[in-house]
């Protein structure tokens, strides 16, 4: 069985739920060809982070995108394989190295993307080292960096004033419902009742990946159809929105 949490990841920009301000900035960048030198997206797990750093990396490389759009094609063999040749990197921020972040500080010919993820996990003296490149000191690198936090208050603020900074929110339920219903489709999971789609959402604490690990626990591993008395069953044996049922596979 396929990763359902990856499978259901959006491919495009019209896929991902809830975060029409990021993901509006996100296709100016795109179409105008106006990038900064680093982007911070904050937020809680699950809301889509590192979705929407994928997304923005896949459609700066594709190789047929074409000039005016902002989707990837997912056709290219950089977006069906999401072979780079070395563009794109992804950096776990609890095993940063002050030598890592030194190599990733080089300017190439070649544009590069960095994302670090969880940029908490690195000290404020690592944090501090990308202080002088974002501001082009001494020269503007041909490289976009994009950092992540699901805690904004461990991060240096000095940081944080270099980087278009994009904060993410949870959906709206009215957001969610269509969204799940979409993803139950896909997934062929039967619904026997609609409303049933809001009560995940709102068990769920409305994150996107606490509602997709819930269809995959619940529904198609249980093999239970959505309904409101599932929900409520479930809620009661398992309450929704602990440590149990969050998936560290990102979103």
């Amino acid at each position: 069985m396929d990763n359902f949490l990856v499978k259901y990841r959006p491919k495009v920009f019209e896929d991902v739920v809830g975060q029409e301000d990021a993901v509006m900035k996100l296709k100016n960048i795109i179409v105008k060809g106006n990038i900064p030198a680093g982007i911070f997206l904050s937020g809680d797990h699950g809301l889509g982070k590192t979705t929407l750093a994928k997304l923005l990396a896949r459609s700066l490389l594709c190789e047929q995108r074409p000039p005016g759009t902002f989707n990837p094609c997912n056709q290219c063999p950089r977006c069906e394989t999401s072979y780079y040749s070395g563009q794109f990197i992804e950096r776990d921020c609890s095993k940063l190295t002050v030598e890592l972040i030194n190599s990733d500080l080089v300017s190439y010919m070649m544009f590069k993307i960095i994302y670090y993820d969880e940029l908490q996990r690195a000290k404020i003296p690592a944090q501090e080292m990308f202080l002088k490149p974002l501001e082009g000191d001494p020269y503007r690198l041909n490289t976009l960096f994009i950092f992540s936090t699901a805690e904004l208050e461990k991060v240096d603020k000095a940081l944080l004033e270099r980087v278009l900074h994009l904060k993410l929110l949870p959906p709206t339920v009215d957001q969610l419902i269509p969204w799940l219903e979409k993803i139950s489709k896909l997934a062929s999971i039967h619904i026997e009742d609609k409303s049933a789609l809001g009560s995940i959402a709102e068990e769920c604490n409305r994150i996107p990946r606490l509602c997709l690990n819930f269809l995959l626990e619940h529904c198609i591993l249980g093999e239970q159809p959505i309904s409101k008395q599932m929900v409520e069953k479930t809620t009661r044996v398992d309450g929704i929105g602990g440590e149990r049922i969050t998936p560290h596979t990102k979103f």
